[in-house]
């Protein structure tokens, strides 16, 4: 998307902007970031612990159905 940018392609810069989108989404407001993540993470196959330490909390399986929804909206193989 930068490099678009600074090219002057700012069609195919706002092309992938918007492929972003569920991306930022999944990553920044289902849930809070770290928690995503470690989600994330754990899911493309690299083995981490997935809890978390308070104050956070762990995300639900409502919350995590939403994540791998928008993940899989742009083409994510989780």
């Amino acid at each position: 998307m930068i490099d678009a940018l600074l090219n002057y392609q700012l069609k195919d810069a706002r092309i992938a902007h918007g492929e972003l989108g569920p991306v930022i989404r999944a990553m920044m407001t289902r849930v809070q970031g770290s928690v995503a993540s470690k989600l994330t993470l754990n899911w493309i196959g690299f083995p981490i612990r997935t809890d978390v330490r308070l104050p956070l909390v762990q995300a639900n399986e409502a919350e995590q159905e939403l994540i791998l929804h928008d993940l899989r909206r742009v083409y994510w193989q989780l």
